[in-house]
Formats: structure tokens, sequence, C-alpha cells
């Protein structure tokens, strides 16, 4: 029987090491090679991304998968790409104080989880959110990083709301 351990990552180790592994499957890769992989994801399919070494010598495998229902209109190569690269620069900007890094946990499901960092790209006048979320738990030892477009009109300000009345 197959035992697995629990090891844990602050958050803001977790997004590092999953910043980097996207930055170089996707944005560092040859575009052949990152069209692949965005065709696969496109398709539903979930990929291996890497087999991570812990401090204890266990390995936890990362594997990716896409939910690009909520995208407007038809996603392309160019949209996942330039939606992905603000998203990773977001997410290294939001490291710069990791004290103020926020994440999201399902009530259903206590290992999956959304980082509160997004990527908002217009297009032709019509906005789209990309977030990074991550399930682990998944009962072997491995680590599901979920790319996930969001519906825009959840962040938009409500009807009558008066926009320049915010304060930081």
């Amino acid at each position: 029987m197959q035992t697995t351990s629990q090891s844990s990552l602050s958050t803001d180790k977790f997004l590092t090491i999953s910043v980097n592994l996207l930055n170089r499957a996707i944005l560092e890769a040859t575009r052949t090679d990152a069209k692949k992989i965005f065709r696969a994801l496109a398709d539903g399919q979930t990929i291996a991304l890497t087999q991570l070494e812990l401090e204890d010598k266990s390995t936890v495998r990362v594997d990716l998968s896409m939910n690009d229902t909520l995208y407007p209109g038809r996603l392309n190569f160019r949209g996942f790409r330039t939606s992905l690269a603000l998203l990773l620069r977001n997410a290294v900007e939001a490291l710069q104080d990791p004290g103020s890094l926020r994440t999201f946990h399902n009530e259903e499901n206590a290992d999956s989880m959304l980082f509160g960092v997004t990527a908002v790209v217009v297009d032709s006048g019509v906005p789209s959110v990309l977030a990074l979320g991550a399930e682990t738990g998944r009962g072997d030892a491995s680590v599901l990083l979920q790319l996930s477009f969001l519906d825009p009109k959840q962040f938009a300000p409500e009807p009558g709301a008066d926009e320049g009345s915010a304060t930081a």
C-alpha cells in the first residue's frame, strides 16, 4: 500500500513554485511546445508539468488543467499567453508583500484553493479574468494547478455605485 506524507508550504512559497513552473513550461517554452500544451488544456486535458522532490526526499507530481468555460468568446493561443503572462507578472508583484497575499478556499473541498491574484485582459472591449487555483489531497502525491477564467461581471462595479468614492 502506498503511503503519502503530508508536507506543507507557506502560501507565498507555493505560489512562487507555481509561477516558476508555469513560466518555464509555457512562457519560456518554444512556441510549438507552448501551443501543444495550450491545445491539450483547451481540449479539457490535464497535463503533467513536473515531479518535484521535497526536502524529505518524497516526490510530488504537479499537473495542470484549465477551465475556460467563462472566457468570453473563443480562447486562442495569443489570448491565453497574454492572460497567463499578466497573471504571472501580477503574482510576482503580489509576492513582493507576502503578508498581503490572499487565498480563497472552497467551502465544500478544503483541499481546493484560489490565489487572490488575477489577470484582467481587455480584448476588443471585452474583459476576461484569469486566476490560478490549486487542488491538493487528491488521494495521491500530486498537486493540480488550475487556470480558470472567471466571470468578469463579478468584478464590475455595481450599477449606481460611485466609482470615484473608493478609498485605499
